[in-house]
């Protein structure tokens, strides 16, 4: 709930997030932006994948139809 002039009211609304964000959570996405943290989130992709391409290979020498990745 916000107090104040509609039209001030309505700005705030306009550029506010429709959730809070609590201190935690914005301390975690800090972290995540980290140089050691990318670079673990850029490894763990790459398995992943590696992993996606496993699994879509065994499919298609089952004979199954599996569209091509899209990232």
């Amino acid at each position: 709930c916000l107090a104040a002039q509609p039209d001030i009211a309505s700005a705030v609304r306009s550029v506010a997030t429709p959730f809070g964000v609590n201190l935690p959570a914005q301390a975690a996405a800090i972290a995540a932006l980290e140089p050691k943290a990318l670079a673990e989130t850029a490894r763990r992709a790459g398995l992943v994948a590696a992993e996606r391409d496993r699994v879509v290979a065994a499919l298609r020498e089952d004979g199954w139809v599996v569209p091509q990745a899209q990232g």
